[in-house]
């Protein structure tokens, strides 16, 4: 994986990590799948790419009550984060936004 690519995980797996810890405080039940999934995926070098994922964040946002999406950097661009809001459309989940800018999650996507 090139350098930058790999400092670019790593970013978003912080931010993730500190929107865990913010959501845990206020009292929410919290996957994130790159929280549970990055270290994993570094240390024995598993595939990166959205598709490997897709049947693991399924199963998760199926068991979920409502979907919050962290808006960090390349969000907006980001084929799994795309995949993870289809599919919770699909399960008739709600979507919410954070920004951790902000400090609030904002109203439900549409």
């Amino acid at each position: 994986m090139p350098a930058q690519a790999a400092l670019w995980r790593t970013d978003r797996y912080l931010e993730a990590l500190r929107a865990v810890y913010y959501l845990t405080q206020a009292e929410e039940i919290v996957y994130s799948p790159i929280v549970h999934f990055h270290d994993v995926a570094a240390k024995f070098k598993l595939r990166t790419d959205a598709e490997y994922w897709t049947i693991q964040n399924q199963i998760m946002i199926y068991s979920a009550r409502r979907v919050i999406v962290l808006k960090n950097d390349g969000w907006d661009t980001s084929k799994g984060v795309r995949n993870e809001v289809r599919m919770a459309k699909q399960a008739g989940k709600p979507v919410f936004w954070c920004n951790l800018l902000s400090d609030r999650i904002t109203t439900p996507f549409e």
